[in-house]
């Protein structure tokens, strides 16, 4: 005897809710209700530190990691954390889409075009080259820029304070570093109620009220309120000079002085002195 087996019909979600604006169905009045503030505008949930609101709570909770600094989401290939899960998936496919090695260092990109630019740096092939100092670069705007550190040029100002840059990123990084809006403060000093962005800053200010200097260097007896500035005095000791000036052959220990040294090779000097005729960079 052969048995027929019955197959059940699934069983269809009911889409009971539907919205009056655009006639969407949901199954549950919740996800109606979050829905409808796409229509209506209204942003219930609200960030007690700058007032910014949100239609969903999910967003709250994503925009108060920007204070906080929670990442809890990590990629499990190079531990890279983030504030958001769909940053880090969209982190996660940029290692899977790397598919081209380069058979000389074995370094893998994403696009062919990178590949091809990388090369060059094992081939010596550079298109480009600086008719003033002999650098060379793989691509033209790399050129563009460099050339500005001997013209003097400076096309991209800030539209806050109008400070010049020689390229857009680093105008960029200045209004994003000076002028981004910083209307709360975690972090606050007990004793001179001084504000600050983040613990570790508000822990390297403390020193100056208590005289600690945990760093200290192995060589002399110096003592340092923070690691970067016995990294840069160790220097004295051993003769290291990382930074180079790209224009001449010299090179410093800080990075702060090769800054201030390759204004000397800019010929603009636009501050002048009012009462004599002697005029600076």
């Amino acid at each position: 005897m052969v048995r027929t087996r019955i197959m059940k019909p699934l069983k269809e979600t009911a889409q009971k809710y539907s919205c009056n604006d655009c006639n969407k169905h949901f199954s549950k009045k919740q996800g109606l209700d979050r829905h409808r503030r796409i229509h209506t505008g209204e942003r219930p949930y609200s960030c007690k530190i700058c007032q910014k609101t949100f239609p969903k709570k999910h967003n709250l909770t994503i925009h108060i990691r920007t204070y906080t600094g929670e990442k809890p989401f990590s990629c499990d290939i190079c531990l890279q954390s983030f504030s958001c899960k769909n940053s880090m998936m969209a982190h996660k496919m940029s290692h899977e889409r790397r598919q081209y090695p380069c058979d000389k260092c074995n370094k893998i990109f994403s696009h062919k075009r990178t590949l091809k630019l990388h090369r060059k740096i094992h081939t010596g092939e550079n298109l480009y080259s600086c008719g003033i100092c002999g650098k060379q670069f793989t691509i033209e705007t790399r050129l563009t820029n460099h050339l500005r550190t001997h013209s003097g040029e400076k096309p991209f100002s800030c539209d806050i304070c109008h400070k010049s840059f020689s390229n857009r990123s680093n105008m960029v990084s200045h209004k994003n570093s000076r002028h981004r809006e910083r209307p709360f403060s975690l972090y606050r000093c007990g004793q001179c109620n001084k504000s600050f962005l983040s613990e570790r800053s508000l822990t390297h200010h403390k020193r100056i009220h208590s005289g600690e200097r945990p760093y200290s260097c192995s060589i002399c007896p110096k003592t340092f309120t923070k690691k970067s500035h016995l990294t840069n005095h160790l220097r004295t000791h051993t003769g290291e000079k990382p930074f180079s000036c790209g224009i001449c052959p010299k090179a410093f220990s800080e990075k702060s002085s090769m800054v201030k040294h390759k204004m000397l090779h800019n010929d603009s000097k636009k501050y002048s002195c009012d009462a004599c005729t002697k005029s600076f960079t």
